[in-house]
């Protein structure tokens, strides 16, 4: 069988069922197919070369494991993997069949299902095969250790295989790996280095953001990467704890385009979780798994989900790194996925003027529906809320209705270690007001809409 078929194959087990997947792995493999069915349309710029797409599939074949009880055998590609890298290398440009459609890459699974070394293979793939002289290619992570782990890898690869290093040229050195012909180099770098700065990166794999205290080197990597055409920034990680840092926002820029809230064409995105199950279930287990059975033991797994259980300090860090959960903390008022799952779309603060939701009609002054409002109140460090609710009926039931404004200083948005700032601000989720503190005798630079919460 084919990489496409294989990737295919998974796109159709997904589908009908036949694999625990969350909605977000459906909407990335539902996404594949609704943009092969648009490439005929002239309006839409891209097209999919399947034999592009397995090209990479072949040369990562071509590499070998390095550690682990699979070290020195041959790497096999997984029919989830055959569906990412086809999709990310088989689509073009209908202008310009060499240039790439997808100039970004977010992939989020729990931890072990081979992200390293899926990361590693493509860099080295970029550096030496893909045809680009001068390429950068950078392994970039907050830590340098952190950094350092997809690109060992690699290295190892290129140490432990001389038949592979010899057929494409490449030579690993202290300070990277070489491929002379090309004049391209692969190396690592991170926030703690000074060498961030001036980077034209080819490719890149932006290695598990959950961890990234601040957006230095995601802003650093998107502005180089911006500065080449054809490059590839890939981003692989699993969840974490801390809902205020530039993965998560990764993580809901990913859902947005995947529900196609927002439109990206040149971000491809795909999400595996437990998020819809029970996470105590072996469904939850698998579906935030996609090496389920081969990098992934389930007999450890479900060791590591009985000790969360009987021991609640374990239970964020389990959920988070291995099912991919963003849970927020140890102990939690209301989940995000329960959050998540009241949000409305295209709900207007108008609509209430009535008793039910939505209905047309002269309503008597008498009868509107009156909004409590709650304020938290912050002049300087902290966000600045006013939220309105309402309650009203929909389909005869009673439900609450939130609409939202916040306000953060100009000043806190860009020195605050809360790396989210900047992203909601850009996103238009929070009003940046000018200077150092939340004056209201001063325009905001950015009125967003009001967000909108069902409950």
């Amino acid at each position: 069988m084919s990489y496409l078929a294989a990737g295919n194959q998974y796109i159709q087990d997904v589908l009908a069922g036949a694999i625990p997947t969350n909605r977000w792995t459906k909407l990335a493999v539902q996404r594949q197919l609704d943009d092969l069915a648009r490439q005929d349309d002239a309006t839409f710029p891209y097209v999919f070369d399947g034999e592009a797409g397995e090209v990479p599939c072949a040369f990562l074949e071509l590499l070998h494991h390095v550690a682990g009880e699979k070290g020195g055998e041959p790497f096999k590609l997984e029919p989830w993997q055959c569906f990412v890298v086809t999709t990310v290398f088989g689509w073009r440009r209908k202008d310009n069949r060499a240039m790439r459609r997808f100039r970004r890459s977010f992939i989020e699974c729990g931890k072990g299902n081979g992200k390293s070394f899926l990361s590693s293979g493509l860099g080295l793939y970029m550096l030496c095969a893909d045809g680009e002289p001068g390429a950068q290619v950078i392994s970039a992570a907050r830590a340098s250790d952190q950094a350092r782990l997809v690109f060992d890898v690699a290295y190892q690869q290129v140490l432990g295989n001389p038949e592979l290093a010899q057929t494409f040229g490449l030579k690993a050195l202290k300070k990277g790996i070489e491929h002379s012909s090309s004049g391209s180099v692969m190396k690592p770098v991170s926030a703690q280095g000074k060498s961030l700065a001036g980077l034209l990166p080819y490719f890149v794999s932006l290695d598990e953001t959950w961890a990234h205290r601040d957006r230095t080197v995601v802003d650093e990597m998107e502005r180089g990467c911006a500065k080449r055409a054809n490059s590839l920034l890939s981003t692989i990680t699993h969840a974490g704890e801390n809902l205020a840092n530039v993965g998560h926002e990764q993580h809901e820029i990913a859902c947005a385009i995947l529900s196609k809230e927002l439109g990206d064409e040149e971000t491809f995105a795909c999400i595996w979780s437990a998020e819809g199950y029970n996470w105590a279930s072996p469904e939850a287990w698998r579906a935030a798994n996609p090496n389920w059975g081969v990098s992934v033991y389930p007999d450890q797994v479900q060791a590591a989900a009985e000790r969360a259980q009987k021991v609640p300090a374990l239970q964020a860090v389990f959920r988070s790194h291995n099912l991919c959960e963003w849970i927020g903390s140890d102990i939690r008022w209301l989940e995000p996925q329960k959050l998540v799952a009241c949000r409305e779309k295209n709900l207007t603060m108008e609509l209430f003027k009535f008793w039910h939701v939505g209905e047309p009609g002269i309503v008597d002054p008498d009868e509107r529906r009156p909004f409590a409002i709650g304020m938290d109140l912050a002049s300087r460090q902290d966000i600045a809320a006013i939220v309105f609710t309402c309650l009203a009926y929909l389909n005869g039931v009673e439900h609450f209705y939130a609409f939202g404004r916040y306000y953060v200083p100009e000043n806190t948005i860009s020195t605050s270690p809360i790396a989210a700032y900047k992203g909601w601000a850009a996103r238009g989720l929070i009003t940046a007001m000018p200077g150092y503190s939340n004056d209201s005798t001063r325009p905001p630079r950015h009125v967003q809409p009001l967000s909108r919460i069902r409950h």
